[in-house]
This record gives C-alpha cells, sequence and structure tokens, in this order.
C-alpha cells in the first residue's frame, strides 16, 4: 500500500489530521479494557488462496521436527485476512487501503497461534490507535452468530517504517482445542481488535481464510 509520488502534501496533511481527530468518534473507547502482545511473522511472502477441488492449495514456511525434542513445528505462509478504509478516507485512498492485514497459522510443540501482521498506510497510527497490549483479545465472529476470542501473548508496539510512511503491527494469539473446532469448520464474519484507545471493528471478505489454513494445518499433522 506504498503511497503514490504524485499524491501532494497537502492531501498527506489532510489524512493524518483526519485520523488524529476522528480515531475516537470511530472507535469504542474503554482504556481499561483487554490488553494484547507481539510476535513477529515470519519474512515468508504473502500468497492468495488458490483452491481447486474445493480444497485449499498449502503452502508452508517451515514444516520439520525438532531433532532434539522430537517435536513437531508447523506454520503456513501468509495469506491476506482482511483490508479496511474509513469511507471518509476512501477519498484520498482511491484505491489502496488504510488497513491491510495477512495472517497465518502456526503449530509449534502443539502451541496453537493465529498470527497476523497489519499495516497501516500512516507514520502517525501509533499515536492514533496505540499499542496492541498483552492480554487483550481478537473476537471473531463466525457467520452462524457464534463468537470467539482469542487472547494475545505480547505486547506489540508498533513500528514505523519511515521510508514508506506506514506503520506496522506484528501480533500473535493463541488458539485452544475448543475454539480450533469452531474456527476450523464455521467461516468468519467479522474480527475485532482491541487497540491501546479502544476497539475497531472490521469485515472479513476471506470467509474461509482459516478453514483453509485449518486444513492445510492438519494435512501436515497428519503426514507426521
Amino acid at each position: 500500500m506504498t503511497r503514490p509520488s504524485n499524491i501532494l502534501f497537502l492531501v498527506a496533511f489532510i489524512v493524518a489530521s483526519f485520523v488524529g481527530t476522528t480515531l475516537e468518534a470511530r472507535l469504542n473507547i474503554n482504556p481499561d479494557e483487554f490488553f494484547c502482545s507481539i510476535k513477529t511473522l515470519s519474512d515468508s511472502p504473502i500468497i492468495q488462496s488458490d483452491k481447486q477441488g474445493g480444497n485449499p492449495t498449502c503452502a508452508y514456511a517451515f514444516n520439520s521436527v525438532d531433532e532434539f525434542t522430537k517435536q513437531s513445528k508447523i506454520g503456513l505462509k501468509a495469506q491476506h485476512f482482511f483490508s479496511f478504509t474509513d469511507p471518509e478516507l476512501r477519498k484520498f485512498m482511491k484505491e489502496k487501503e488504510f488497513l491491510d492485514c495477512s495472517g497465518y497459522l502456526s503449530d509449534i510443540a502443539g502451541m496453537l497461534t493465529l498470527n497476523i501482521q497489519l499495516i497501516m498506510d500512516s507514520p502517525y497510527s501509533k499515536e492514533e490507535y496505540g499499542p496492541i497490549q498483552a492480554g487483550s483479545n481478537l473476537i471473531i465472529r463466525l457467520i452462524n452468530g457464534e463468537t470467539v476470542t482469542l487472547l494475545c501473548e505480547k505486547y506489540a508496539p508498533g513500528t514505523v517504517d519511515t521510508r514508506k510512511k506506514k506503520t506496522i503491527y506484528n501480533t500473535v494469539y493463541r488458539i485452544n482445542p475448543k475454539d480450533e473446532k469452531l474456527l476450523s469448520k464455521i467461516e468468519i464474519d467479522k474480527v475485532r481488535i482491541v487497540w491501546g484507545v479502544g476497539y475497531e471493528d472490521y469485515e472479513v471478505y476471506e470467509l474461509d481464510f482459516l478453514i483453509d489454513q485449518f486444513s492445510c494445518l492438519q494435512a501436515a499433522r497428519d503426514a507426521r
């Protein structure tokens, strides 16, 4: 989501001003609520789902067994999860998205996690959104109306890429066996991320994002 070089400074200033002055109106503010964590995504490239015959194409960032502990380590390559642009920003962003999220599942020695990376097309997002705190939640609403709440494991302060003028958050959320059963079978409707200043909801159009990821994860498990 690199900004085109011909966007005027004035437009960039307006966009930055909008983010700074309207975020609290868009977010549901509760500064004492929840707190979340960080774990850096692998550097593996993002891939798009390519299904044939109803089955996802599986691509792994790592898939091995530790030679000392004999425990398995499985991680899929990152895929696009969701994007978001506030309607008031759309006229400035044109066909780009303000926020882009990619993610992947990993299972390391039985610890199952959803790892996501959020890239915001602004260098000011740390000030406006705050960090993702250890202990906060990612709430997933499924298309059948059920919700699954995942807990963040480490602190994600956000990192500013000054060259590209973006802010990047890397986080990891723990998934328990009960939640795995739901997430591996039922499509996603929306997700809610708790930020330092409140929470924001995001529509998910990759409805089978986790179903596909779990299918590939299970295939690697079964091959052991």
